[in-house]
């Protein structure tokens, strides 16, 4: 072994940027401390991809005598070698490093941004919060998504409010970041204030004030979410039905029951699912119709719900659809005979089991059916 990591240190020093490059890698893998010294010299290397193969084997390896070069590497012109400099320097623990990565908050590449943000939360940087709470308003979302989960992270208190004052401010692009950022931030105390953004004018802003609400649990939520079934944005609809079945909100079922013919093909989807898992067995008659919908997905969810729903008026037709030209219909219903418990389905799920795509299912409603 010791003679392997000596002609692969050898081969650091090799003309041939491939040569280092795959030298770097198996020394990582070796788990070759020794070599630590001789790739922190590596940092240097005037290729791009060896000096960013030599940062993250040094992070791999818990090279903290790396840190100081490290930190050096955060100025450095290539974007790829910034980002595993930061990524190295949040693994290694190296809070000497925080002042730096904050200035790092406002690098030209987003995904360096992004992984500053990971970094200072992981590092448990209470001195970035300022700056982080301004990164809420950054337009890509995925830094945005990294700074909200990092506040988190550091218990950030002072971030909650803020947001709670920008749900008011002009843009509405704010208002639905920080309406996202407060759900994910698990802000009880905003759900006042999200349920009156659920008349924002801004469709965006509506969806996200939905999705933090059952984010947050809010069944005190309910009745304005029940409202805005009837929103005239299918997003909005599509969101505050699925809101509603995860609030398990038995008193949004009739209202429900109407979306089963509404004209965009996603919320018809969303309420049929919806409808199985409220156990809304009112529904039934409404659902049984769908199994000869022309909508394949919709036939199939319209199979699982009836499945759920212990629908036994729906045997005869779910026994029909075993013969349904699309296999995920033919095995969503297989799976909803075997729960409805009715020998009468035996015989006619035999056949299925030599139907590539759907015997298994076949199988485990047979199983269940004894």
């Amino acid at each position: 072994m010791q003679t392997e990591i000596q002609k692969l240190i050898a081969l650091l020093k090799d003309k041939n940027w491939v040569a280092r490059h795959s030298a770097v890698q198996a020394l990582v893998n070796l788990g070759a401390k020794e070599a630590i010294p001789q790739l922190i010299a590596l940092l240097n290397d005037l290729d791009d991809d060896v000096r960013c193969a030599t940062i993250v084997a040094l992070g791999d390896l818990g090279a903290k005598e790396a840190i100081k070069p490290l930190i050096a590497l955060l100025k450095d012109k290539n974007w790829v070698a910034r980002r595993s400099a930061v990524q190295a320097l949040g693994d290694l623990g190296a809070k000497e490093a925080i002042p730096y990565l904050i200035a790092l908050l406002n690098d030209p590449s987003w995904v360096v941004q992004r992984s500053a943000v990971q970094s200072l939360g992981n590092l448990g940087a209470k001195e970035a919060i300022t700056y982080l709470i301004d990164l809420i308003k950054d337009p890509n979302r995925d830094v945005r998504h990294a700074t909200i989960v990092a506040l988190s992270d550091l218990g950030v208190k002072e971030a909650i409010t803020y947001l709670i004052d920008l749900l008011n401010d002009p843009n509405n692009y704010f208002r639905s970041n920080a309406a996202e950022a407060l759900g994910q931030l698990r802000a009880k105390e905003a759900i006042t204030n999200l349920i009156a953004l659920l008349n924002d004018p801004s469709w965006v802003t509506r969806r996200s004030a939905v999705q933090s609400l059952v984010n947050l649990g809010a069944k005190e939520a309910i009745p304005y979410l029940i409202t805005l079934l009837n929103d005239p944005n299918r997003d909005v609809r599509h969101a505050t039905i699925v809101a509603l079945s995860d609030l398990g909100a038995k008193e949004a079922i009739t209202y429900l029951i109407d979306l089963i013919k509404d004209p965009d093909r996603d919320v018809r989807h969303a309420t049929i699912v919806a409808l199985g898992n409220l156990g809304a067995k009112e529904a039934i008659l409404y659902l049984i119709p769908l199994l000869k919908d022309k909508n394949w997905v919709v036939r199939s969810k319209a199979a699982k719900a009836l499945g759920q729903l212990e629908a036994k008026e729906a045997i005869k037709p779910l026994i029909a659809l075993l013969k349904d030209k699309n296999w995920v219909v033919r095995s969503k219903a297989a799976e909803a005979l075997g729960q409805l418990g009715d020998k009468e389905a035996i015989k006619p799920l035999i056949p299925l089991l030599k139907d590539n795509y759907v015997c298994i299912s076949a199988k485990q409603a047979l199983d269940e059916l004894g």
